[in-house]
């Protein structure tokens, strides 16, 4: 079988994405096992967020999740076995 130049130049799409192979990943395991949650927030919250976020210097994502994590601990409620903090 001979290659040609643009055989190799579109070779990789032809190959198998990182993600077909879940488990050979390198990189960050939490990332991993984090799923996608989907929230509507009003306009009003929306503006609250950006401007916790700001403030605490997190990205948005890391402000809910704060907040969250915070109001659990409040509410003393656990799940069993997990760390939070990894």
């Amino acid at each position: 079988m001979r290659l040609y130049k643009r055989d190799l130049r579109n070779m990789h799409r032809h190959m198998p994405t990182p993600a077909a192979y879940p488990g050979r990943r390198g990189g960050n395991i939490m990332a991993m096992n984090k799923k996608k949650t989907s929230i509507m927030l009003t306009a009003r919250d929306k503006k609250l967020l950006e401007l916790l976020a700001k403030k605490e210097n997190r990205s948005q994502t890391k402000e809910l999740e704060y907040l969250i994590r915070r109001r659990a601990e409040e509410l003393e409620l656990k799940i069993e076995g997990h760390n939070y903090y990894n």
